[in-house]
Order: C-alpha cells, then structure tokens, then sequence
C-alpha cells in the first residue's frame, strides 16, 4: 500500500486510483512539494515532485507612508501590494476624477514629492500578470494646509453711496476648514479689529475707510488683499486757490483754481465774484484766469459739482493793497445817507410816540395851550424865519425830555446831530436855540 506526503507531511485521506493522487479543482493552497512511500516504510519515500500551481494578482492593496495627517509640502509614499503567481509584472496608478480615472504612475511605488492641495483625492492601483490583472481598494489623501487664496466681497456688488448700508463676506481655501475670521479697519498705519464674524455689516460706507480680513486654522493664517469701498459721494473740501507769486497789484495777471473731492469726480465748476452789490457768474471751468483791476477784483468763490450733488466753497478776497482807498469817498457817502435816512426817521418815530402819549393825556384846552407855546423867531445870517423850533417843542411837550440831539449822541458819539442833518437836508433852515 501507498502513502502521500505533502511538503514532508503525511496526507490523510487522499483520493487515489491505481496509487495516483488525483486533484479536483485544485487552489493555491494545493501548491507543494509531493511525494510517496510504501507503508511501514515512511522513512524511505519516493524522489518528491513540486505542484506549481499559477493565478492572477490577488488581495491587491495600497500602503501609504508616513501614515497619520498629510501637511501640504512634505512627501508622500504610496506602495502597491499583491499575491501573484506568476509575480506581478506590471503595476499601473490611478486617481479618480469625476468624469474618468487618470493615470498617475506606473511603478510598483509611486511618490509625490511636496504634495499639494491638488494632489487631495483618491488613488488606488492595478496589479497584472500573465494570467490577469487585480485592482486595489482606493485610498483617499487628505492634504491639510493652512488657509489660502482669503478675499474679501461686498455687497451689494454695485453702487455704493455715502452712508448706505454695505455687507462685508471673508472667503478663504483652508484644510481643516477656517476657524476663525477676524475683520480689520486700517486707520492710517494701525490695524483696529471690528469683528470675529466671517461676515461683518457697515451700517453707513465711507470712502476713506479700507477694510481687510484674516482667515486662521490649526496650520496657520492668511490675510486678504484689502478694500477700498468705492463709495460715491458728493463734492466736499471745495476751496479756491489763488495761483500768484508775490503781492498782487493792479494789473496783475490772477489764477484761482477750485479744489473739490468728490467720487465720482467734479464733472463741472462754475465761478462767481460778489462786489457788494450782487453775486455774479463770471466763468466755468477748474481754473479762470483774469487781469486785476477795478472791474475784476472782489469776494470770489467756486461751485463743484458731479452727478451726486454740488457743493460751494468758501470766498476768496482777490484785491491789491490801496483799493480800499480809492473806494472811501463812496463808501463814506453810503454811510452818511444811511445814517441820515436812519436818524429822521427815530426822530419822526419818536415825535409820533410823544404826541399820542400827549394827545390821550391832556384836555383839548391843553392841547391849545400847547400849541400857543410853539415860538417862533427870526433868525438871522439869511435863516427861514419860519422855521420851527424843535427843541422848544419837545421841551414843551415834557420838561423831562431829553433832547434828541442827547439821544442820537449817546447811541452813537459819532453821530452826526439832529441839527446839522435839518442844516443839511435844507440850507437856509438856520439851528435851533438850545433849549
């Protein structure tokens, strides 16, 4: 009787016919070194016969070193592992795309040296041999990096005017995703923190404030470029410039230029000159350029203006030393009629105010005992010998009363008497006698 031994090992059991080891569907594991021995002879088998048996790439998979967190810009190992008989004789690296796989290596080992944020996705590989080809479970690298690419947005995206509400909205690439959000104003060379939002609200826009934001993770930060609010408002700051070296006399050549901030710009500038009399418009453009004279010299001021709104700078004195002079005749005429108009009518005013106070006070006896002390005289030096006497009749009115000259001399030392304005108004009227 025969025995079979396997690999040095007794095979219990073994299907024979006519002393043959007969194999039905034969598997790997059936892969050995067979032999034979007569019974109570084990020690004396037969010459052994290796039972190779061949199968396509099996329980292919994919290693990845150095194993844990992958941190954008180190290295990264992957390793294709697979049972073959005969070995595998071709490897093939793919990554998944949404639409179709890509082909990445051809190695048994593919590497990928500083790994990007780019490389994040899934990767597996296909084994072959002559006998067929196995493909391995896919592995997924999630490469980690700090946050990048931050912006900042603004909305509503399209035109902002002064003091309307703006929404402030801080985007940034990061793995892990962003932790936190930080908003800053710039204020000339300082950063003043306004919030820890990603979104950050500005309840009135103005356009000298400049904003940005800071994106952070566990792995680092990122700032955005920063904002300058395009905020449209009216002209502002409106001022007018004299452009002249030197003192300004008469006949100097004048450049006055109007200076106005506005966004959008000044589209227009009109130019007006007050000379006491009226305002009056007297050219357009940024700058106007005139001789210095008489005709052209006086209180001068600009109007910018863009489609928001306009805006009126303050006036500019544009004369030369000694003008004034050349004016005080007529300026001293307009004082003296002015001060005249004014004093006549105070004392007819005050004429009236006595005579009712009177009028409602005495018996119409009285009233005739007052008119028979109205006196007349004579006066001499070619005087209208009908003229009036005030003073008698004020005094007569109300020994108390002061005499108008005292008033109109204590509102003002300067004032010209009551007496002389009567001179004045009619030469031949001669002064009254003081009371």
């Amino acid at each position: 009787m025969f025995m079979w031994k396997k690999d040095e090992e007794v095979l219990p059991g073994t299907q024979t016919n006519n002393n043959d080891l007969i194999f039905n569907n034969i598997r790997i594991e059936d892969a050995g070194s067979y032999s034979c021995v007569l019974k109570h002879q084990e020690h004396h088998p037969s010459r052994p016969v290796k039972l190779d048996v061949l199968y396509p790439p099996k329980k292919a998979s994919v290693s990845v070193s150095p194993a844990g967190e992958i941190l954008e810009g180190t290295s990264v190992t992957l390793t294709c592992s697979s049972d073959a008989n005969p070995p595998v004789e071709s490897y093939r690296w793919y990554k998944k795309r949404e639409t179709a796989p890509s082909l990445v290596g051809s190695e048994q080992i593919y590497r990928i040296n500083e790994i990007t944020s780019g490389h994040t996705g899934h990767y597996y590989c296909v084994a072959e041999n002559k006998h067929g080809g196995r493909e391995s479970s896919a592995v997924y690298l999630d490469v980690q990096y700090a946050p990048k690419k931050t912006s900042a947005s603004v909305s509503p995206s399209g035109e902002i005017r002064e003091g309307a509400s703006v929404t402030l909205i801080c985007i940034s690439d990061a793995n892990p995703p962003v932790q936190s959000y930080t908003w800053y104003k710039k204020e000339k060379s300082e950063s003043v923190m306004l919030s820890t939002q990603q979104v950050y609200s500005i309840s009135k826009a103005h356009s000298e404030h400049t904003y940005y934001c800071e994106a952070k993770n566990k792995h680092g930060h990122s700032n955005s470029t920063i904002i300058n609010l395009d905020v449209l408002h009216p002209p502002k700051g409106t001022v007018v410039l004299l452009t002249h070296s030197g003192d300004l006399k008469e006949g100097s050549s004048v450049t006055l230029s109007c200076s106005s901030n506005a966004n959008p710009p000044v589209e227009s500038y009109r130019w007006f000159r007050w000379t006491g009399d009226e305002t009056t418009e007297v050219g357009s453009g940024e700058t106007i350029t005139f001789t210095l004279d008489t005709t052209t010299a006086g209180l001068y001021h600009c109007e910018a203006k863009n489609r928001i709104s306009s805006e009126d700078s303050s006036t500019l004195n544009v004369s030369w030393a000694g003008l004034g002079c050349q004016h005080a005749p007529l300026i001293a005429g307009w004082v003296v009629t002015l001060l005249t108009v004014l004093t006549v009518v105070l004392a007819v005013v005050m004429y009236h105010r006595r005579k009712r106070r009177t009028s409602s006070s005495v018996s119409g006896k009285t009233n005739k005992k007052r008119q028979d002390d109205v006196s007349y005289e004579n006066v001499p030096k070619g005087g209208n010998p009908g003229a009036i006497l005030m003073s008698s009749v004020h005094q007569s009115l109300n020994p108390d009363t002061i005499q108008p000259d005292g008033i109109y001399q204590g509102l003002n030392p300067n004032t010209i008497q009551p007496d002389a304005i009567y001179q004045g108004l009619n030469p031949n009227t001669t002064q009254p006698d003081r009371a």
